[in-house]
């Protein structure tokens, strides 16, 4: 899971994850301190992710 903002454009990451067989881009709103402004949404999203992809192992 990777998450792109302003500072880092989904684009840029979806280039990264073409070789990576479970994938998900969030695009969230904010600059380059997403981690401290947008904290509840990555985690939940992150948390999310994490079950769904976990799970179908």
């Amino acid at each position: 899971m990777t998450v792109a903002g302003a500072c880092f454009p989904a684009q840029m990451h979806e280039n990264q994850l073409r070789n990576v067989q479970h994938d998900e881009v969030v695009v969230l709103d904010g600059g380059h301190y997403l981690h401290w402004t947008q904290s509840q949404a990555m985690a939940a999203k992150i948390t999310a992710f994490l079950g769904e992809n976990l799970a179908s192992r």
